[in-house]
Parts: C-alpha cells; sequence; structure tokens
C-alpha cells in the first residue's frame, strides 16, 4: 500500500484519471492515478521558504524573478524523481507554472490560468 497512513481520502473523477486528496502524517497530499490504477504523480502543497536553496535561487535569478508567487507545490514522480512547481503571475492574464529540478534546474515554463 502506497500510502498506508493515509486519513481523511476523498476520491475525484479527473476524466483521464482519478485524484485522491487526503492527510498522511498531518501532511496534506494529492495523488493521481491513471484510469488503469497506476500511480503517476503526488503532489504536495509549501511555502517558498521550504523550498530547496536551488529552487529559490534559480525562481530568484530567472526571468519571472520580478513576477509575483502564488502556489508551491513538491511533486513527487515514479523512480523517485522530485520537481518542484512554483506558479508565477505578473498580472491576472499573465500566470506560469515553473518546473524546477530539486538542484535549480528550470524544466519548463507552462502558461496555466
Amino acid at each position: 500500500m502506497q500510502y498506508p497512513h493515509a486519513t481523511a481520502i476523498e476520491w475525484s473523477d479527473k476524466l483521464t484519471g482519478y485524484a485522491a486528496t487526503f492527510t498522511d502524517s498531518s501532511t496534506k497530499l494529492v495523488a493521481y492515478y491513471s484510469n488503469d490504477a497506476v500511480w503517476e504523480k503526488t503532489e504536495q502543497p509549501m511555502e517558498f521558504d521550504s523550498l530547496p536553496e536551488a529552487v529559490k535561487t534559480a525562481k530568484d535569478k530567472s526571468k519571472y524573478s520580478e513576477w509575483d508567487t502564488g502556489i508551491i507545490e513538491k511533486i513527487m514522480l515514479p523512480e523517485h524523481k522530485i520537481q518542484y512547481r512554483v506558479q508565477v503571475e505578473k498580472n491576472d492574464f499573465q500566470k506560469k507554472n515553473l518546473y524546477f529540478t530539486p538542484d535549480g534546474k528550470l524544466l519548463k515554463d507552462k502558461m496555466t490560468l
């Protein structure tokens, strides 16, 4: 069992799979599964100050350094890979999700609504 101590579990249908929102050891998580019940990723909300120093530095030195920081999540992926998603916004119409490796490499920047 992947999360044996999960409590307050709520499932939702995401059309291409399912999401389970739950608490594990007092941490709120969302795990995503394919329609075939294969785990795809788990997301954990976090604060900017809790990011690895390399990720904070990379965001602050990026072309988005002046943009406001929004939602931040640690994304746990198969094969023990970790990414950090930092939402930034310049205004109501210019918003992006920045995806970083733990060592601060920007993997992609993706427009968001």
